[in-house]
C-alpha cells in the first residue's frame, strides 16, 4: 500500500502531474504490504497516519513507530543501514538474503484479487477528482493469470483506465530474470509497447479539446500492440 500513500502525499504537496502511470502487478495492488518505518518517512504524511493503520491493520507497537519514524530519519533508515553492514561483513549476504527473506504481497485468491481492486480503484478515481490528475494502473507482463482482465473491467467502471499490454501468459519464461520482473530483452519489448500506449493517448487529446478523463485509451480499446518478433528483429 506504500503506492497509494505515496501518491496521496505528492499530491497534498502540490505535485500536479500531466499523468501517473502506476506500474503494479494485481497481487501488489492487493497487497497491505509497505516498507515499515522507510515508508512512514517518506511516503506517509501526518495526516494520511489515521488511514494507514487503519488500511495496513498495524497494532499499537508498529504504529508507535511509524509515527516516530515519520518525524526521525535514523529510524527511518536503520533497517537499511543493518543491512549495508551485513552485506560488507557478511560472505556472500545478497544470496542467503534471497534464499531468507520473502517480502511478497502472497495474494493469489482471485477472489480476493478481484475485492481488492474493487476496493483501491474507486479510491484511484476518487483522488483523479479530487486533484485533477489522470491516474493510469499500468498491469506488467507476467507468467500466470493474473485475474487482469477482470480488473480492467473494475477500473472502467470505477473510472481508472487499467492498460494490461501483454496479456497473462504471452511473453516467456526466458523474457524474465526471476519470473517476475524483466530482462532487458523483455523490458526492451514491453517499454516499446508503453510508449506506443502513451502516444495514442497524447493523440486521443491532441485531436479532442473537450477528452476528459474516460476518453483515455485502454489496452482493450482495439490498439493494435506491436508484437513481440517485431520488435526484437526491429532492434537488430
Amino acid at each position: 500500500l506504500d503506492w497509494y500513500f505515496g501518491v496521496r502525499k505528492l499530491l497534498q504537496e502540490g505535485s500536479r502531474p500531466s499523468i501517473i502511470v502506476l506500474a503494479l502487478a494485481t497481487d501488489q495492488l492487493a497487497s497491505h504490504w509497505t516498507m515499515g518505518e522507510a515508508f512512514a518517512h517518506r511516503q506517509m504524511s501526518a495526516r494520511d497516519f489515521p488511514l494507514v493503520v487503519r488500511e495496513t491493520n498495524l497494532d499499537r507497537t508498529t504504529a508507535s513507530s511509524y509515527v516516530f519514524a515519520h518525524w526521525s530519519r535514523w529510524l527511518a533508515d536503520k533497517g537499511f543501514i543493518r543491512q549495508c553492514v551485513m552485506i560488507l561483513t557478511i560472505p556472500k549476504f545478497r544470496d542467503l538474503a534471497a534464499r531468507i527473506a520473502d517480502h511478497g504481497p502472497h495474494v493469489n485468491d482471485p477472489r480476493e484479487l478481484m475485492e481488492a481492486a474493487q476496493a483501491r480503484l474507486p479510491q484511484l478515481a476518487e483522488l483523479n477528482r479530487a486533484y485533477g490528475v489522470r491516474i493510469v494502473l499500468l498491469i506488467p507482463p507476467t507468467l500466470h493469470e493474473d485475474q487482469s482482465s477482470e480488473i480492467q473491467q473494475i477500473g472502467a467502471k470505477a473510472g481508472v483506465p487499467v492498460w494490461v499490454l501483454a496479456p497473462p501468459g504471452e511473453f516467456p519464461r526466458e523474457y524474465f530474470m526471476d519470473g517476475f520482473h524483466l530482462n532487458g530483452r523483455g523490458s526492451g519489448i514491453f517499454t516499446a509497447r508503453v510508449s506506443q500506449q502513451l502516444r495514442t493517448m497524447q493523440n486521443v487529446q491532441a485531436n479532442c479539446k473537450d477528452c476528459d478523463r474516460k476518453a483515455m485509451p485502454s489496452s482493450a480499446s482495439g490498439n493494435r500492440m506491436i508484437p513481440a518478433v517485431q520488435v526484437e528483429q526491429g532492434s537488430h
